[in-house]
């Protein structure tokens, strides 16, 4: 978000801005009604602002600058100086999300900087306390029990708390589509309950054979996913770092948000993971391929 912002606006400028309430409060009064610099020093003085010299300094920096021009004696912001005071008031509303949200933020990986921190403002953050746990894992589980349409979703670890919560999910009408990266692989065959399901609910064939089955399917990727999330019918996300960070259990957070910014990052950014999965049968026979190609490996059988 910061770099973006950056991309049309100077970034000197910007931390200018935001370390000066004097420049601040000047290009802010201008942007109201153009004005003399001896009616703003004038003003300056009643509303406790800066003094007829900072006055004098900063406007004749602004003209220089480009971000203030002078029309008839009067000094008006220009183009340039509302971008620049609206970057200002933009990165000021990112910073106290960031803040407002730092149990979560921080675990995010640095290569997910797209994440629209700007959009965080009506989320809810759900967090993990030494007295409660699974306050996260809750939040997932919980919205399992939502009817919805379709539902997308990244999972990193196998829960069997998850599992009981989402297989009603799986066995009725919802679109589904759950991507996990490939270690999972094994313990969902080595997990005789959902063995069980797979055969009750139609799904041997797909993992057998990688064909559809009913309208879910399982993508496997051979990397670490940084996040666990759940997209619900397009208008809901939650959202939360991954153990693959870092992020301890006892200090995991998540959020919960119908913003439309942070739905459209979600299913971006799962997409681009989907794109890259495979079904569990093709996975399995990448596996094979590897294992038997690592000399290693084959010096220990």
């Amino acid at each position: 978000m910061y770099h973006d912002l950056c991309r049309e606006i100077d970034r000197e400028a910007l931390v200018q801005l935001a370390r000066s309430k004097h420049k601040r409060w000047i290009l802010q009064t201008l942007e109201t009604v153009p004005a003399r610099k001896a009616t703003l020093a004038s003003t300056g003085q009643q509303q406790g602002g800066p003094s007829r010299t900072t006055v004098h300094r900063i406007i004749d920096a602004f003209v220089a600058d480009g971000y203030v021009l002078e029309r008839g004696g009067a000094y008006e912001v220009t183009e340039m100086g509302r971008l620049l005071l609206s970057s200002y008031t933009e990165f000021r509303t990112v910073i106290a999300q960031a803040l407002d949200k730092r149990e979560f933020l921080r675990w995010l990986p640095a290569d997910l900087e797209s994440f629209p921190v700007d959009a965080l403002a009506d989320s809810k953050v759900i967090r993990n306390t030494p007295k409660q746990p699974h306050n996260v894992l809750s939040a997932f589980t919980r919205i399992a029990e939502t009817n919805f349409g379709r539902f997308r979703g990244i999972t990193t670890i196998m829960s069997p708390t998850l599992a009981n919560a989402y297989y009603p999910v799986l066995s009725s009408k919802t679109q589904v589509s759950v991507v996990f990266p490939d270690e999972i692989l094994a313990q969902l065959h080595a997990d005789h309950e959902f063995i069980d399901f797979v055969k009750e609910h139609g799904f041997e064939s797909y993992i057998r054979d990688g064909q559809p089955a009913q309208d879910s399917e399982f993508m496997f990727v051979p990397e670490p996913l940084p996040v666990h999330l759940a997209i619900c019918d397009d208008t809901r996300v939650i959202l939360a770092p991954s153990p693959s960070t870092g992020v301890p259990e006892s200090s995991a957070s998540a959020i919960d948000s119908t913003d439309p910014g942070i739905v459209e990052w979600a299913a971006t950014f799962f997409e681009s993971f989907r794109d890259k999965g495979r079904p569990p049968v093709r996975a399995l026979l990448e596996q094979k391929m590897a294992q038997g190609s690592d000399p290693q490996r084959r010096a220990g059988d």
